[in-house]
């Protein structure tokens, strides 16, 4: 009972530090992708947001679920894989101080913000269509 109630105000401190960085809608970190088709692709949710999300899950949330040997559904919003920046931030280098690579292209960037830019603009297709930060699902543990 008392991983389950963890867990939940996890989740909870999560969402509303998410909402609180939604507030800020015109700031620099909650940029849009758009492309100019008909088809386009549009993609709303914030890179940054999304890496700190990732960041409060993997140290906060993780160590609770691996501790209770619980599987987190896929249809969680909070499964890895329903992470829409996954692929591309596993396909950052970082090689050094200055030097970022994408290893789709191998193309070097002496910032990870440039890196980002890149993958907005010319790996924009890779993109999962969910995006971690807009929803959550609640986890309960198996009492």
């Amino acid at each position: 009972m008392k991983k389950a109630r963890a867990v939940t105000s996890i989740a909870f401190l999560v969402i509303l530090f998410l909402q609180g960085k939604q507030a800020k809608e015109g700031s620099d970190d909650s940029r849009a992708l758009i492309h100019g088709k008909e088809d386009a692709l549009e993609v709303h949710c914030s890179r940054e947001r999304s890496r700190v999300a990732w960041k409060i899950i993997e140290d906060y949330l993780t160590p609770f679920v691996e501790q209770a040997h619980y599987q987190i559904p896929i249809k969680c919003r909070l499964h890895h894989d329903n992470d829409i920046f996954r692929d591309q931030e596993e396909h950052k280098v970082h090689v050094d101080t200055n030097e970022w690579q994408c290893s789709y292209c191998k193309k070097s960037f002496y910032a990870e913000k440039f890196l980002d830019q890149h993958f907005d603009s010319r790996h924009y297709d890779l993109l999962n269509v969910v995006c971690r930060t807009d929803h959550f699902s609640v986890l309960t543990l198996p009492q």
